[in-house]
Parts: structure tokens; sequence; C-alpha cells
């Protein structure tokens, strides 16, 4: 997917409708971004490692919320399954900048997916 930068921002978009059933197939970044839900339902599974057995956390994101996100640091590994569709996401990241707040506030946040989990 082609990231187009928005100032400070990357945004990256598949652009187009996700149909019920699609798999965004394990993947890790090496940089922290989040994750839009814009339309539909997707569930977001995050995993500490390349195996994508058991996951550390699991969160379903409905579209149209203030909670339609997700925010996955940097090397956590994640798949996205589209539960709802069709869905649309975007994933927003900061160039050479670091997104992910104090570990205290990620602890308590359940749309964060940090190491610190």
């Amino acid at each position: 997917m082609p990231s187009k930068p928005c100032g400070p921002l990357e945004i990256i978009s598949p652009g187009v409708p996700r149909p019920t059933g699609f798999v965004i197939n394990g993947h890790v970044h090496d940089f922290d971004h989040v994750t839009f839900v814009g339309a539909g339902r997707i569930r977001f599974e995050c995993f500490h490692d390349d195996k994508f057995d058991v996951p550390f956390k699991t969160l379903e994101i409905e579209a149209g919320y203030p909670t339609s996100y997700m925010l996955i640091e940097k090397d956590i590994y994640h798949r996205l399954t589209v539960l709802r569709g069709p869905a649309c996401y975007w994933c927003v990241y900061v160039k050479g900048q670091a997104t992910i707040p104090a570990h205290d506030q990620v602890n308590r946040n359940p749309h964060i997916a940090s190491r610190a989990n």
C-alpha cells in the first residue's frame, strides 16, 4: 500500500472497501501507528512474535465512535479481520517521532497495543 505524505504525517490506506471475512495478513512495522476504522467492524489481533498463534491483545472496533481506532507500537505483530463489511481503514504515523504515550496511560487504554501490555 502506498503512503501519502500529509505534513509530518504519513497516511497508509488500502483505498478500497474490504468485504466481511477479509483478512489483512499478519505483519509488523518499524514505527508506531494509529489505525482508524472509518466503516464497518474490524478485529485487531496483536502478537509478540511472528508465529501469530496466541494474541496478547484482541479488540473489535466498530466505525463511527470516538474509540474507532487502535494505536499499535512499533515491532508489534498484528492481523486485522473484517467482521462486518464493507470496511475501510486508514493507518497514520508521524515520520521520525514516537506516538506512544507514557506507559501508565498504555496499561489503562484498551486501544493501545504495546510491549507494556
